[in-house]
């Protein structure tokens, strides 16, 4: 049974919040979510840092942890 709380991806993704705060000042970090932020909803690639600050969990309509799958 798919519990829609992971995904696996085929190629690494970075965190799309870089620059929100000063969490990692500039630093590009390879994303382990996707998921909607708070508070506007929007979906975004996420660090681990970034998911504690702004994620909203883990599941359906809500987002999932990226498996890298190699080939």
């Amino acid at each position: 049974m798919n519990d829609h709380k992971s995904v696996e991806v085929f190629e690494k993704r970075y965190c799309d919040l870089l620059g929100r705060d000063d969490v990692h000042k500039g630093v590009k970090l390879e994303a382990l979510f996707d998921g909607a932020t708070t508070p506007t909803g929007q979906w975004a690639y996420m660090c681990e840092s970034h998911f504690i600050l702004y994620g909203t969990g883990l599941g359906l309509g809500k987002g999932q942890r990226l498996i890298l799958k190699t080939k």
